[in-house]
């Protein structure tokens, strides 16, 4: 957080169905749509922050680590109690360990562009791929 802009990155992986990286369409669709969907925060962030401390508190309440890899549930309460004091950014990262470059399928990098497109032209976040091969 800068100067009243917020920058969120939101990740969304998909554990590989198969031990050896390629190009599984299947995962990747599912990924996909899991990065789609998370266009409806961009105008809502007050709503992912409620999301987001909800899954946290269940989390800490099973016993599980916090996903929070910066800041923590008391800075996120703070931000979401003030939120409509600041501009946000939003980018996506799709996170395909099952994913090889090499492998990808002309399906795949079509599905791939079709979700950039969408979240660049509708809702200005901007993705990124990370692949494990």
């Amino acid at each position: 957080m800068t100067e009243g802009l917020v920058q969120v990155t939101l990740h969304h992986c998909k554990y590989s169905s198969a031990e050896a990286p390629g190009a599984r369409v299947k995962d990747l669709y599912e990924v996909c749509g899991q990065a789609q969907k998370s266009a409806r925060w961009r105008d809502r962030p007050n709503r992912m922050f409620t999301h987001m401390l909800k899954r946290e508190k269940l989390r800490l309440e099973k016993g599980q680590n916090s996903r929070f890899e910066q800041g923590n549930a008391a800075f996120l309460k703070k931000l979401k109690a003030s939120w409509q004091d600041y501009r946000y950014e939003f980018d996506v990262r799709i996170v395909q360990p099952g994913l090889s470059r090499a492998a990808i399928t002309e399906e795949g990098l079509h599905l791939l562009a079709s979700v950039e497109t969408y979240l660049l032209e509708t809702r200005a976040m901007r993705v990124k791929v990370i692949a494990s091969a």
